[in-house]
């Protein structure tokens, strides 16, 4: 099974966003899609990406 991580950067209450990016899941791509469809949506949410960790390559990004 492919491992994957879903990690996002996030815009702080003052309006700065982080410098880097925080992985907060790890699963199947499938699981990792559930995931992106739900932070995503969240204002705060200024990017994210899914990465297959066997070789970095994103494989789902997202940027507002």
């Amino acid at each position: 099974m492919a491992a994957f991580n879903y990690a996002v950067k996030v815009e702080d209450e003052n309006g700065f966003s982080e410098k880097y990016f925080t992985v907060i899941a790890w699963g199947t791509k499938k699981r990792m899609m559930e995931w992106a469809k739900h932070f995503d949506a969240d204002p705060r949410t200024v990017e994210s990406r899914i990465t297959r960790e066997k070789d970095g390559k994103v494989v789902h990004s997202y940027t507002r």
